[in-house]
């Protein structure tokens, strides 16, 4: 079942919960998850109504009903049984032309029987069955029979479930502070003896307050406390001491659609809304509710039934749900037979109208239909006369008017200049202000006209244009529209909105000068005044220009598949061919529409001189590029148009204007590229200048520094690392907009066809896109990712100093692991080079993962979550381009490495350190034995050649913030104390992950990193205090965390079922196993090359069992019968249920057989001793 099943549950939202770290708080926590994790168990399980009547129509009929049914003759629909049952039951009478129209068929022979049947028997057969008992009796066995694992019904089970979320919901209410342990009485009495409703001999009162239906009011006997049970809101329980303050609460709520709006404003209330919806698309649903509180749109409403106050509320909203469920899914399987011909017929008027108009158009055929229309307004005038409504009478009168307007115009025809729309829309202007003035002698008043545009003052230009010497135009699509060089404006009311044309939805619409996502729809009315389509026609957006534009077109295009073929053969070929219709305006319109393109392109350009690098703060500049672009794109895609319905001359030259229009898009961003990046180096110019100031500041801060005089510095320290911090955030936003432009360049690059027209141009794009690889964006994003991770703060703790000096190294590590991978490629190397660098590059990457994995499970108040995870995601991205560089340095043929550089003075050079690590630099000039490399920050550091030949760091890093200032014992005290009060949530943590199959040295790092963290503390501490009573907590804590963490880590190796070479190394050395020789050497069957193969195998046993346990087979292969250890062609270790599985059960099975690889130097180490 797809529908959500906790929306009626008491709401509660976890990240509130944990304000309250508590131990109660975590116990409810626990319950409230467990809780809703069994009932919605219980629910998926439940029967849906489709299985039900599949499987009652399955023991009826013995046929399969998802494959027999009946097919459509008119559109060869297939309808199957269980479908046509239940239309069936819904419809008990046949359609009369079911036999004419349809004809039963079946999948096989094996419902021959059912397929002899006529359709009308068929569906008689089907009428019978009684499908309502049938899905109410199998929902009913379902909750009736007993709970797998309890002695209960299901139904009971769900209800101490619900009971248990419940209770658990109050009680984290009530550990959260927002309700008073003495409002628990009421609740529980009504819990604990639903029958009778009494608790400590009074009675509990349930009423349900008239402005909020969906809510309850809990009591014992009206008396104070005044419990509020609210399931639509996130804090589902308040309490109030009075019964007044409960009204004034509820009379200041005031309707339910009112509250339901105010109390949505919390983002968290609108996703939970969101989740209590039984159908419909749930982002729908979300966008709506953004929507309403960013316009201020309060009719939201809200749909529920009232409670009785006499049932268990438990047993109340159970039964509530099951109904719910049942009549979602009847709604999904109703048919649409009676709302489709329920609208075909709403629309057979509109159809007839639309027709009647078409043939007016037609000269030949015009004059009898306008007569026609006079005839018939004429009689409905005299019968309005009759009646003697006034109203009537000028509805009547109005049509005459129009009737004869239109035999005017047919009978005149084109000797007499009538303009006809002028003509229409004055007629329509005079009866409206006839109606206007009618006074009392109407009974249909026009009510007062409400504000155009009322509430959208945020649509409104914040500095308005200057209008002078422009006219709005008087025909055609820009009908009221001021066309300006910065866009097209209306004026309303003295105030100016700007707007743009919706190609999709062929009107206006108001844009205003954020760029909200929600655009309004705007047209003219009647009397020439612009307003919301809302407004006009009570839809968002109804479509169709203000001003006509291609309205004759568009009335041709809808008109084109209903014309009846006899008619459609007099029609005169612009009427009856689409193609011939488009071909002929596009012809028009695009060379006119280029030239003006072109001459934009030019001035934009001239614009542009000398170079775009003097302008890219020009944002009117900016500006018009991308409406040069949007033109463009829309100009390429009517000249894909004119190809297809072209041919000879005209399509080539349609497509060789969709080629330029192409090559026009992709300079045009290209060029918004190189804005993107000379603003963005911009801003790393900005941090660079910060990053100077930084280390001044810090310079600045000395241990025996008085404390006050500290804490003006360090506030002086800080607030640069937030101006820092700001700069990121805008560096951030930049790449975003720079990988936007380039993913939308490579798009556009391959719909150009032909690059000669501008091929060095081309070239020189292509160049610079080959730079611009996802790779390298990832590395810039990462760059500034990782400085973010830390929320700002104001007066740092002992926690948030550990926390920087925990992240230095990991940090100044990954910068050096990316940068080396980036210039890699860059660079002249070995092979042997390479992979050391690579395979250095990609443990540092895995480790500094490792390091962020603890940091959020132990300073997780410190750390920014969002970012967190995005780092996180780009890491994973990072990661397949590494990978990939290190395959490329295993292949041992020059001709499969990447294209080198040559070498120059300047070029990235690779050398090697004292720590036997490989760096890339650049040579000094003046000095040969000297690199410069780039390190962590964009710090130069200096590296000079000793007598070893390798080269040694001149200019380390200065020391941490940490070491600046020592932190007092108490301060110390504090922060061990916060350690090992979150110690168990940690474990709790890790449990988690290893229940979830995390790697197991992944799982020991963790533990190995809070142990560390922890003696850090102690050995702090021992310096100020040796007898600290502290000290015996933290050095035990730290055992039991290393020992847990290698208990962890052989617990997840001996479960695995991919068993792999440093796995057994980590056993071997922690004297887990032991290593036996099973047997001689055995010969198996050659090879497929006709190689002979031998094999030797080998059992890993578990010591610690008392009983033998093998957990794998190490199998080693050879080929030839005598051979030495060293001889081995292979060797890999194997599952116990996989050992006797080879090639030939490979070929016939899909599943894998396990080989994980031993290595050389890992073989002779574990297994040559036993051989």
């Amino acid at each position: 079942m797809t529908v959500t099943t906790t929306f009626y549950l008491p709401p509660h939202d976890d990240s509130r919960a944990l304000l309250a770290d508590t131990p109660s708080t975590r116990r409810a926590l626990a319950q409230w998850r467990q809780a809703r994790q069994t009932f919605n168990r219980l629910l998926s399980l439940a029967p849906g109504v489709r299985q039900s009547v599949n499987d009652v129509l399955q023991s009826a009929l013995a046929s399969d009903p998802e494959h027999t049914g009946l097919v459509l003759e008119s559109d060869s629909q297939f309808v199957n049984l269980t479908q046509l049952c239940v239309f069936a039951d819904q419809h008990r009478t046949p359609p009369q032309d079911l036999n004419t129209k349809a004809k039963v068929k079946g999948k096989s022979d094996a419902n021959r029987q059912l397929t002899q049947l006529r359709p009308n028997e068929l569906y008689a057969r089907l009428a019978v069955f009684d499908l309502s008992t049938a899905v109410s009796k199998r929902w009913q066995a379902y909750w009736d029979a007993r709970a797998e694992g309890t002695t209960l019904s299901r139904r009971e089970f769900a209800r101490q479930q619900y009971r248990a979320h419940f209770l658990a919901t109050l009680d984290i209410v009530l550990d959260q502070g927002t309700l008073d342990v003495e409002y628990r009485a009421p609740v529980i009495g009504l819990l604990e003896n639903p029958e009778w409703l009494i608790h400590n001999q009074k009675k509990v009162q349930l009423e349900v307050p008239s402005s909020q239906p969906g809510a309850l009011v809990i009591s014992l006997e009206g008396e104070a406390p005044q419990v509020l049970y609210s399931p639509d809101q996130t804090t589902a329980f308040t309490g109030y001491a009075t019964r007044e303050a409960l009204e004034t609460h509820l009379a200041s709520t005031g309707q339910e659609t009112i509250s339901l709006f105010e109390g949505s404003v919390d983002a968290r209330e609108r996703d939970y809304l969101v989740s209590r919806a039984l159908g419909g698309n749930s982002r729908a649903h979300h966008s709506r509710l953004n929507q309403a509180h960013q316009h201020r749109f309060n009719g939201i409403i809200g749909i529920g039934a009232e409670w009785p106050a006499t049932q268990s509320l438990a047993q109340l909203q159970l039964d509530t749900h099951m109904g719910q469920l049942l009549q979602a899914h009847r709604d999904t399987s109703r048919s649409n037979l009676d709302l489709h011909i329920e609208n075909l017929a709403a629309q057979a008027g509109k159809l007839l109208l639309g027709f009647k108009i078409a043939l007016g158009l037609i000269p030949v055929l015009g004059l009898p239909v306008s007569l026609y229309d006079l005839y018939d307004a004429s009689a409905e005038l005299v019968r309005a006369l009759a009646d003697g409504q006034t109203g009537n009478v000028l509805d009547a009168i109005e049509n005459v008017l129009a009737s004869l307007i239109d035999v005017a115009m047919d009978v005149l025809g084109s000797g007499v200049d009538i303009r006809a729309p002028a003509l229409r829309r004055s007629a329509r202007r005079y009866q409206l202000g006839r109606l206007s003035t009618a006074g009392a002698t109407s009974p249909h008043l026009p009510t007062p006209r409400p504000e155009p545009f009322a509430g959208l003052a945020a649509y409104r230009v914040s500095e308005p244009v200057s209008l002078v010497g422009l006219s709005p135009a008087n025909e055609g699509r820009y009908r009221g529209i001021y066309r300006h060089s910065q866009g097209n404006y209306i004026v309303v009311q003295g105030h100016q909105y700007k707007v743009r044309w919706d190609e999709t939805s062929h009107t206006w619409e108001l844009t205003g000068d954020t760029g909200s996502a929600f655009k309004r729809a705007i047209a003219l009315d009647d009397t020439d005044n612009w307003n919301t389509h809302f407004a006009l026609y009570g839809v968002h957006r109804l479509g169709g220009g203000a001003g006509g534009g291609q309205a004759l077109g568009l009335l041709a295009d809808t008109l084109d598949p209903i014309w009846p073929a006899f008619i459609k053969e007099q029609l005169p070929r612009w009427w009856r061919d689409r193609a011939y219709r488009l071909h002929n305006r596009l012809r028009e319109s695009i060379p006119r529409e280029w030239n003006l393109l072109q001459a934009r392109a030019e001035a934009l350009k001239h614009r542009m001189e000398p170079s775009l690098s003097v302008h890219f703060r020009d944002t009117d500049l900016i500006a018009e590029l991308k409406a040069c672009i949007k033109e463009a794109k829309r100009l390429h895609a009517d000249c894909l148009s004119l190809e297809e319905v072209s041919s000879g001359r005209v399509r080539a030259n349609s497509t060789a204007d969709a080629n330029e229009a192409a090559i026009m898009i992709v300079d045009g961003h290209y060029r918004l590229i190189q804005v993107s990046q000379l603003r963005y180096l911009e801003i790393l110019d900005e941090l660079g200048n910060l990053r100077q100031a930084s280390h001044a500041k810090a310079f600045e801060l000395r241990p025996e520094m008085e404390s006050s005089l500290f804490q003006v510095k360090l506030q002086e320290y800080l607030a640069i690392r937030q101006q820092m911090s700001t700069q990121r955030v805008k560096a951030l936003a930049e790449l975003d907009e720079f990988r936007q432009h380039i993913q939308t360049l490579r798009t556009w690059r391959n719909a150009i066809t032909n690059t000669q027209p501008r091929h060095k141009n081309i070239a020189t794009i292509d160049a610079g896109m080959q730079r611009l690889t996802d790779p390298v964006l990832d590395y810039m994003e990462i760059s500034q990712l990782q400085d973010l991770l830390l929320k700002p703060v104001h007066s740092p703790d002992g926690g948030w100093f550990n926390l920087r000096v925990l992240m230095a190294a990991p940090q100044a590590d990954l910068d050096r692991a990316l940068y080396l991978l980036h210039e890699l490629p860059n660079v002249q190397a070995s092979n042997r080079q390479r992979r050391v660098i690579v395979t250095r590059s990609i443990d540092l990457i895995g480790q500094f993962k490792s390091s962020l994995r603890y940091w959020k499970l132990s300073y997780t108040d410190y750390l920014d979550l969002s970012r967190v995870k995005r780092l996180e995601a780009k890491l994973d991205a990072y990661m397949p381009y590494a990978r990939k560089l290190q395959e490329a340095a295993k292949q041992p043929d020059p001709h499969q490495q990447p294209q080198r550089p040559a070498q120059g003075p300047n070029q990235p050079r690779v050398f090697e350190t004292v720590q036997d690590d490989y760096l890339i630099g650049t040579r000094d000039r003046q000095q040969a034995n000297t690199y410069h490399v780039t390190g962590a920050n964009g710090r130069t550091e200096t590296y000079r050649q000793d007598a070893s030949g390798k080269f040694v760091l001149t200019n380390p890093a200065p020391t941490d913030l940490r070491h600046l200032r020592k932190a007092t014992l108490k301060e110390l005290q504090a922060e061990a104390n916060r350690q090992l009060g979150a110690l168990e949530a940690f474990k709790r943590q890790i449990e988690q992950y290893a229940a979830q199959d995390m790697d197991g040295a992944s799982l020991q790092d963790l533990m190995q990193f809070k142990a560390a963290d922890l003696d850090d503390i102690v050995s702090r501490i021992t310096q100020l205090d040796s007898n600290d009573p502290s000290l015996p907590r933290l050095r035990e804590a730290s055992e039991r965390l290393v020992e847990r963490g290698r208990t962890l880590r052989i617990e997840q190796i001996v479960k695995t079922q991919e068993p792999k070479g440093a796995q057994l190394d980590y056993l071997v050395e922690q004297d887990v196993v032991k290593i036996e020789k099973v047997g001689a050497l055995v010969e198996l069957k050659r090879l497929p090359d006709g190689r002979r193969d031998f094999l030797q195998e080998f059992k890993v046993i578990d010591k610690r069992q008392d009983l033998t346990k093998v957990l794998w087979y190490a199998h080693v292969h050879f080929n030839k019968p005598t051979p030495a250890f060293d001889d081995f062609v292979k060797a890999h270790l194997k599952t116990p249920a996989q050992r006797y599985l080879g090639r030939e059960w490979q070929i016939s099975h899909v599943e894998a057989i396990w080989r994980g690889d031993l290595s050389r130097a890992q073989a002779q180490k574990h297994l040559s001793p036993h051989f």
